[in-house]
């Protein structure tokens, strides 16, 4: 009765098409458009396949050249309708979405956050995090480690340089654009070893990011390397 009064005052507004007349962040329509990645998809790089396939399939982009992390599950298709909700969670500080959005990457990617041991976000420069004010996969990250009971590594990797951002570049120049401006934090190294390490992302796009945080934490001796994100270009 108190929820439904509240809704009544203060009417819940949904994330995409700001509309009033949904009773959770997303209304039933455009929950509808919402694109989830589901299988047939790679068994490696998670990327849908447009025919039925065998469960361990790996596409021609990993065949060709086989990517440092042993495997990566993505929730969402990026396109309009979830681009909406990430901008507005990334850039707009709607950080009241991030329950739903752990939620979603808890529920659906529990077969690759049960195997890790621990938890790292993709780094964020100080200067980009002083001026947004938060690191989104970090948040996303520190969530889903406390629900699942895995220890958090938020500063095993550090940003060392400021770069430009990914989404502005063509794909061609974002290997460039983030190749050697990620560290390891050498205080952390003997403990990844033998380790299952789960790397959070909020979108993945050419998988540049990915690959130069894997291809570091590779060096290190773990045993593998896995990969979350809430959506990916696909």
């Amino acid at each position: 009765m108190w929820k439904n009064f509240l809704n009544l005052i203060f009417p819940i507004k949904c994330i995409i098409c700001d509309s009033y007349k949904s009773q959770r962040d997303v209304c039933s329509d455009c929950w509808g458009n919402i694109s989830f990645i589901t299988k047939p998809c790679c068994f490696i790089c998670g990327i849908s396949f447009s025919y039925e396939n065998d469960e361990k399939a790996i596409c021609g982009h990993c065949v060709a050249k086989k990517p440092a992390y042993n495997k990566s599950i993505s929730i969402l298709k990026y396109d309009e309708y979830s681009k909406k909700i990430i901008h507005k969670f990334k850039y707009q500080d709607n950080l009241h979405l991030l329950d739903y959005l752990v939620s979603l990457m808890n529920n659906l990617g529990v077969s690759i956050i049960s195997q890790a041991d621990y938890i790292v976000p993709v780094p964020m420069h100080k200067y980009k995090l002083l001026k947004r004010g938060y690191n989104q996969a970090a948040l996303l990250a520190m969530r889903i480690a406390k629900k699942n009971n895995i220890k958090y590594l938020p500063e095993l990797l550090i940003k060392k340089k400021n770069t430009l951002a990914q989404a502005d570049l063509k794909k061609d120049q974002r290997v460039n654009n983030i190749k050697n401006t990620i560290v390891i934090n050498k205080k952390y190294v003997n403990l990844i070893s033998e380790k299952k390490i789960l790397i959070i992302d909020d979108v993945i796009t050419t998988g540049a990011t990915i690959d130069e945080c894997s291809n570091i934490i590779r060096k290190y001796n773990p045993s593998s390397i896995l990969v979350l994100s809430l959506a990916k270009s696909v």
